[in-house]
């Protein structure tokens, strides 16, 4: 049992720790732990640990100790004994938080001393199953270390940290692309500034690139990211705002050797050894893919250069340009012949055209304020930086092993499209080479003196080059555009698109017009025919242009032609004419005392529902008015004169419409083939160079060159069929009027009933 005098002694002690060591140290030990790292994360980190929260617990406890003893406890020593009870489970409780107490502070003063150790700390922070937030901390940790000691042995463990972390985060991943988390992007940026922002060199990291180039993979097999590329594109331009040129030569260097000994070429079905020690076969997609990346890596470099240029920083981009590390030289990530830069040159042009933003947002150029034109202004500093490498090919070594295959000019394309758009910018490369030349800053990157006798000779060379290059171009692109076979799949296409226009335009007039007239007729034959003269490339796989809706517009042009011969019938067979505008359409009608059972509007080139807004719908292209009597809708022919009108007749005074094959003469001539049974449809796709009798029948024609005709097709469609129309067929046409685009009156008071004009005619 405790005594009153103990107890109250008891919680004075704890008063006096609360007041006089406890807090105090806490609020002390975060204050010296923000001012010596500068994070308030850390302190975060500090505040959540198992410690400081077990000292915070106690701290609470005894203040509510303390006040249970100054309120509650009896004053009396002479109480019940249920007071009693109290008073002695108070002083127990007491003890145990005095002992928690002494147990958290020495705790706590534990987790100082860690804390304040930076090595310890780091430790601390990377045990275990590592969470966001302390890998942000741990970055913190690790800028406050740099800024504030040179002791290679605390920031050594932080980078052997850093580089276990991209190892571990690499497994299981090999060739695959590797995205890294944002807090390591993130933390590689803010470390770098810091790097650039010091004065101090530190000895461990003292050409401040180690940060940077571990991101890539010397062992483990795994390609770089879009993102990673954009973090050392950040890093670099940080390095280079900060005038650390030592620094980027020396990253020049090690990009060198990754390229060289961590990225050489793939051959299918050539035999390495992987990261495992296992031999493997290459693939051909594995080659294609290791192509790619070291293409992407050479691009990035190219496009560093290009930045430097934009900089005016020539004399680290001299230093760059002819850095080699082997005898004789090379320069791995420079392109060292014409047969790379001319390529290199046009693949970016071309690329201006397909990716629009594709340069401003992979390699953004500092201080480039321009909007929109930001991607044509580094696709053009680009350019001139690939001109400059074709002026540097004057200036290597003459131990340069291939130096007589420097000037070879590359191998044309295979694909016709991009034949013709290297055709198309040789006279921008000539621009670029010719601009490079005359630059003023051209003598500080090169490593001679270029007199302008070199210099117009060079040009001369060059510009003989080129056009070497154009000719080869001119006459491959004919050769190819002459011999290339037509494409089953674009024929095949065409067929499907004239077929479904076929049905689209003529369902209406075939279903319409199937009256059954054996006698007493009149019959009109049609032929729509079209024999078009269209480039060959518009029917093969190979284009240098877009054809876009040639295969539309022949076929329209058939039907176009078709609709016209099939309406001049109408007019042929002599109607009664009216002129009404769209709001007396009724009160025509009404006048003609039409009847629901015997006759037929026929709607042709107009919208039934713009004229009678209650027309009922029967099916696609039908309606009844309101009285019931039907109409059908014709698409119309604009040079019509059938075309806008409402064409009222008998519906026992339909025509009849029959379609029919053309002549077998005219099939074997034009090769034709039936692609349409419902409506007899024939095509044909000819290559002119193939058939005399059709180049001879073109070329009479006088709108072609012989050279145009050899690279070129004859397209042939046809569409026959016969009309029969009664005599004395009974019709009355009404030409609709609109306001305000027809001129003249309408003669609606002059419609009388259909009956009686045909009792007249009769």
């Amino acid at each position: 049992m405790i005594c009153e005098t103990c107890a109250k002694d008891l919680v004075l002690a704890l008063a006096a720790a609360i007041l006089g060591v406890a807090f105090p140290l806490l609020v002390g030990a975060i204050q010296r732990i923000d001012d010596k790292y500068g994070s308030t994360r850390l302190v975060g980190l500090f505040a959540k640990e198992r410690a400081t929260i077990c000292f915070c617990l106690f701290l609470i406890a005894t203040i509510i100790e303390l006040f249970a003893y100054i309120v509650i406890l009896p004053k009396d020593w002479e109480v019940r004994l249920a007071d009693t009870i109290w008073y002695e489970a108070w002083g127990y409780m007491a003890a145990i938080c005095c002992i928690g107490m002494v147990v958290g502070l020495l705790w706590v003063v534990y987790l100082i001393r860690v804390y304040y150790d930076a090595p310890r700390l780091q430790k601390r922070l990377l045990q275990g199953n590592v969470s966001l937030e302390k890998r942000k901390a741990w970055f913190e940790l690790w800028a406050a270390i740099i800024k504030k000691t040179d002791n290679i042995d605390v920031l050594r463990p932080c980078y052997q940290s850093y580089y276990e972390w991209i190892i571990n985060y690499r497994l299981g991943k090999e060739k695959k692309e590797v995205e890294y988390p944002p807090e390591l992007y993130d933390g590689v940026i803010a470390i770098n500034e810091i790097l650039c922002a010091s004065k101090k060199k530190v000895v461990s990291i003292h050409n401040g690139n180690d940060i940077i180039t571990a991101l890539w993979d010397d062992f483990q097999q795994t390609q770089l990211s879009e993102k990673t590329y954009h973090v050392i594109w950040t890093c670099l331009f940080q390095q280079l705002h900060y005038k650390h040129y030592d620094w980027l030569i020396v990253y020049w260097r090690m990009a060198h050797q990754h390229l060289l000994f961590s990225m050489q070429s793939y051959y299918e079905g050539e035999r390495i050894q992987d990261n495992k020690g296992n031999f493997v076969t290459i693939t051909a997609e594995e080659a294609s893919k290791r192509e790619s990346d070291r293409k992407k890596f050479k691009e990035f470099h190219t496009a560093l250069g290009a930045m430097l240029l934009y900089k005016k920083e020539y004399g680290l981009l001299k230093q760059m340009l002819y850095y080699s590390n082997a005898k004789p030289p090379q320069y791995v990530l420079l392109y060292n012949d014409l047969a790379e830069i001319i390529p290199a040159f046009m693949e970016l042009v071309a690329d201006t055209w397909d990716n629009p933003f594709r340069l401003e947002r992979d390699y953004p150029f500092p201080d480039l304020q321009s909007g929109v034109r930001n991607n044509s202004i580094i696709n053009g500093w680009i350019q001139r930086y690939l001109a400059l490498m074709v002026m540097r090919l004057y200036t290597l070594p003459q131990d340069y092993t291939y130096r007589n295959y420097l000037f070879a000019l590359p191998d044309t394309p295979a694909e016709l499209a991009t034949k013709q758009a290297w055709l198309d910018n040789i006279p921008l490369l000539k621009t670029r080479l010719q601009e490079v030349s005359k630059a003023d800053w051209l003598q500080e990157v090169l490593e001679e003196d270029a007199t302008s006798l070199n210099m117009y000779q060079r040009m001369k060379q060059l510009s003989g080059l080129l056009d070497d290059l154009k000719d080869q171009l001119q006459g491959k692109i004919q050769k190819q555009r002459q011999d290339q076979p037509l494409s089953d799949k674009e024929v095949r296409e065409f067929n499907d698109i004239a077929i479904a226009m076929t049905n689209r335009n003529l369902a209406a007039y075939r279903a319409a017009l199937s009256g059954n007239v054996t006698q007493n007729y009149s019959e009109y034959d049609i032929h729509a025919v079209i024999r078009e003269v269209e480039p060959l490339e518009a029917f093969a796989d190979e284009k240098t242009i877009s054809y876009i809706n040639i295969k539309e517009s022949l076929s329209a042009m058939l039907l176009h032609m078709f609709r016209g011969y099939l309406l001049n019938t109408f007019t042929f067979q002599h109607p009664l004419q009216y002129r009404v505008f769209t709001e007396n359409m009724d009160m025509a009608i009404k006048k003609m005392q039409l009847n629901r059972d015997e006759h037929l509007i026929l709607c042709i080139g107009l919208n039934t529902l713009s004229i009678w807004k209650d027309a009922n719908p029967l099916s696609e292209g039908r309606f009844t008015t309101s009285d019931g009597i039907e109409i059908q809708e014709l698409l119309g022919e604009f040079n019509s004169p059938m075309d806008r009108s409402l064409v009222i007749l008998n519906k026992c005074d339909l025509p009849q419409l029959e379609f029919m094959p053309p002549s077998d003469g005219i099939k074997e001539k034009f090769h034709l083939e039936k692609i349409d049974d419902a409506y007899q449809l024939y095509t044909s796709v000819v290559k002119l160079k193939e058939d005399e009798e059709l180049y001879d029948l073109a070329r009479r024609r006088g709108t072609y060159s012989s050279k145009q005709l050899q690279e070129s097709v004859m397209v042939s469609a046809d569409i026959n069929a016969r009309v029969r129309w009664k005599l004395y067929t009974h019709m009355v046409q009404i030409k609709v009027l609109y306001q305000y685009l027809d001129n003249g009156s309408d003669n609606v008071n002059s419609i009388s009933p259909f009956n009686r004009y045909y009792s007249k005619k009769a």
